[in-house]
C-alpha cells in the first residue's frame, strides 16, 4: 500500500479475488447433477458454500460487477466477517474432505460431526422450548452415534480423556485449528494474526472500533484503512478459495473443464 494508490491496489485485489470466484464457480458447475460417494457429496456441499460467501464478499465490495459503482458503502468489517467464515468453511472442507486418512478415520470424522450435529440442535431446540416433542428423538440420535464411536478402530485408539472430550458433543473436529494448519503446510503465527484480526470484526471487539473516533474508518465511507482492510480480507478470501479450488479438481479429475485456462493455476499453493 505505501508504494502503490489505494485505489490501483484495491482494484487489482478486487479483480485478483474476482478471478478466483469465476474459476471456482466453473468447477462448481461442472461437479454438479452427479451421484457421488458420501465423502465426495461433503465436498460438494462445502465448496457450493464458499462459492456463495464468496460471491456474497463481492456484493459487498464496491466497484465489483455485482456492487457496481453506485455502491459506496465501505464496510471492510462485514468483509472481514464474512472471510473468517469462509476460512474455517474451508478448513472444515480440508479436513473432511481433501485430507487423506483411512475409511475408518473418516467415518470417526463423519460419526462426531454429526454427534455435535445432533448435540447442537437438542441444545437450541431445548433454548426455545424445554419441552419440544423433538427432544426425545435428538437424545436417542446422539447415544447411537455415540454407541458407532464407540466400535470404531480409530476411535477406540484414543485416549480416554480424548474419547470423552469428542463424545460430548460439543466438537465438531477430531483435530484442533493447529492440526489443520500443520497438515496445510500453513505458517501458524501469520495466520494467527490474520484470525484475530478477522475474529475481532466479526465479534465487534475493541479492535474493531475503539479507534474510530480518531480515523476514518467504521464508518461507510471510502478511505485509505478500509480499503486496506478489504485488500488484506479479499488476500485472504482468495487464498482459501484457490486451496479448495485445487482440492476440487483433484476430488473430481474427470471435470470435463480445460484446466490449464482456469486462473487459479498459476497462483495457487
Amino acid at each position: 500500500m505505501a508504494d502503490k494508490d489505494p485505489n490501483n491496489s484495491y482494484l487489482e485485489a478486487l479483480r485478483s479475488f474476482d478471478n478466483a470466484v469465476s474459476d471456482a464457480v466453473r468447477i462448481s458447475r461442472a461437479a454438479a447433477g452427479r451421484q457421488t460417494e458420501t465423502k465426495t457429496w461433503w465436498a460438494c456441499t462445502l465448496f457450493t458454500r464458499l462459492c456463495t460467501m464468496s460471491i456474497s464478499v463481492l456484493a459487498l465490495a464496491p466497484g465489483s460487477r455485482f456492487a457496481g459503482n453506485a455502491h459506496h458503502n465501505f464496510d471492510s468489517g462485514s468483509v472481514s466477517s464474512l472471510t473468517r467464515n469462509m476460512t474455517e468453511c474451508y478448513m472444515m472442507f480440508f479436513y473432511f474432505c481433501a485430507d487423506n486418512v483411512s475409511e475408518d478415520e473418516w467415518q470417526s470424522r463423519l460419526n462426531v460431526l454429526q454427534l455435535h450435529d445432533c448435540v447442537s440442535r437438542l441444545k437450541m431446540f431445548r433454548d426455545f422450548d424445554p419441552q419440544d416433542p423433538q427432544l426425545p428423538s435428538f437424545e436417542s440420535q446422539a447415544n447411537a452415534l455415540r454407541d458407532k464411536l464407540k466400535k470404531r478402530s480409530y476411535f477406540s485408539s484414543l485416549t480416554e480423556r480424548q474419547k470423552k472430550h469428542f463424545l460430548s458433543g460439543d466438537h465438531a473436529l477430531l483435530l484442533n485449528q493447529n492440526e489443520i494448519l500443520r497438515k496445510l503446510g500453513v505458517e501458524e503465527n501469520q495466520f494467527r494474526a490474520q484470525y484475530r484480526f478477522l475474529s475481532s470484526q466479526t465479534h465487534s471487539l475493541p479492535l474493531s472500533f475503539s479507534r474510530m473516533g480518531e480515523r476514518e474508518q467504521g464508518r461507510g465511507t471510502e478511505s485509505e484503512i478500509e480499503k486496506g482492510y478489504i485488500i488484506m480480507a479479499l488476500a485472504i478470501a482468495e487464498d482459501a478459495l484457490k486451496r479448495a479450488t485445487k482440492d476440487m479438481v483433484a476430488i473430481f479429475p474427470d471435470i470435463p473443464l480445460e484446466i490449464d485456462k482456469l486462473t487459479y493455476v498459476a497462483g495457487a499453493p
